[in-house]
């Protein structure tokens, strides 16, 4: 609806938009995970003598 500001799309768009939005997400989500790993190792690594 046009009354929270965003323009009013087709229902085919907006679900492509939301299925591009969660693939955004599960990307992020995947990064974050990762550098996470990263982190975990380096910090590890790191301890070492």
């Amino acid at each position: 609806t046009k009354s929270d500001g965003k323009p009013i799309f087709p229902r085919c768009s907006e679900k492509k938009r939301q299925v591009l939005q969660e693939t955004d997400n599960s990307w992020l989500q995947r990064e974050k995970e990762t550098s996470a790993l990263l982190a975990r190792w380096h910090a590890r690594w790191a301890s070492k003598p």
